[in-house]
């Protein structure tokens, strides 16, 4: 995903005819580290979660202008399939870990825990869909797509959630 993805040009290789960031290409490695994550039972308290949130934000942020300055990626394109989009993505999913068990989240918000697969599944058809719906020339544009996919993908899986031929695969 990376090769053919955000350094594609770095390589010489030609343009796949088909989105590498979706599916097994870039996904397996949050799976992966989610899976390894649970086994290790790894927590961290929320404030270092949140440092390691914005430390690998800034480094994926900074990998983007590096790209963008060594002509590798076109100005005006924003990704998230770097490297450092695992590391931003773990630092994430630590960050949701480290939320004590004290803290009462609203029930729907809970409730999204057991819908997590199908909300990861699900996110990129939605995140590509308002990308084409409404562009993603800047910053400002992403952000906003992201989160119409959010909801989007929420309201997804609750309406799956309720149909029991389609709960067990977003469960």
């Amino acid at each position: 995903a990376l090769a053919f993805g955000p350094y594609r040009l770095l390589f010489d290789l030609p343009r796949p005819p088909f989105n590498t960031r979706n599916g097994p290409f870039f996904g397996f490695m949050f799976i992966l580290a989610g899976a390894w994550l649970r086994t290790h039972a790894v927590r961290l308290h929320w404030s270092v979660a949140l440092l390691l949130v914005a430390v690998t934000g800034a480094l994926q942020w900074l990998e983007v202008q590096a790209l963008v300055a060594s002509g590798l990626l076109e100005t005006g394109r924003y990704v998230d399939d770097t490297l450092m989009t695992i590391g931003f993505g773990v630092a994430v999913f630590l960050l949701a870990l480290s939320i004590p068990p004290t803290v009462r989240l609203p029930k729907l918000l809970a409730s999204l825990a057991e819908l997590s697969l199908g909300l990861y599944v699900v996110h990129l058809f939605f995140l590509d869909l308002c990308g084409r719906a409404f562009g993603m020339t800047s910053l400002a544009q992403c952000l906003v797509n992201a989160v119409l996919a959010v909801l989007a993908s929420v309201l997804c899986v609750l309406i799956l959630d309720r149909v029991p031929l389609t709960r067990r695969l977003i469960r």
